[in-house]
């Protein structure tokens, strides 16, 4: 006999059961299947990376033509982006948030003008183009 049969018939034993081949069968099975999902999952990641990458960037646009001209066409897009950039992250809706301010009290809520505004849109694109190299 050859393989295990040949081995244990060799070393006197008596070969496995078929409960026992199954068994191991079943665990080799469930090792490749985990070994598969383990690179499986890496491949996504890396694919929802860049994905994320690329919505972030297409944000950018659209919601400083948004924000500099009021186009609500580009805040529909924005939106639309942001919905799309929430499917890619794992959010467990059934949470309740709650945001307080200092202490536990009520949170202080400012307005910003135009230039407050323009002076974030610089800062955002800065580190857009930062984040490229450019």
């Amino acid at each position: 006999m050859d393989g295990v049969f040949g081995t244990r018939n060799a070393k006197g034993q008596e070969p496995p059961t078929d409960d026992a081949l199954i068994h191991a069968a079943c665990k080799d099975v469930r090792e490749a299947l985990a070994q598969r999902t383990t690179d499986l999952d890496k491949s996504v990641e890396g694919l929802r990376a860049v994905e994320m990458e690329r919505l972030d960037k297409l944000f950018f646009v659209a919601y400083q033509e948004a924000v500099r001209e009021g186009n609500l066409g580009a805040i529909d897009r924005a939106l639309r982006i942001m919905e799309r950039r929430a499917n890619y992250v794992p959010v467990e809706i059934s949470q309740r948030l709650e945001v307080t301010g200092a202490d536990g009290g009520p949170l202080h809520v400012e307005t910003a003008d135009l230039a407050e505004l323009e002076a974030l849109i610089a800062v955002t694109e800065e580190a857009a183009h930062g984040s490229d190299g450019q």
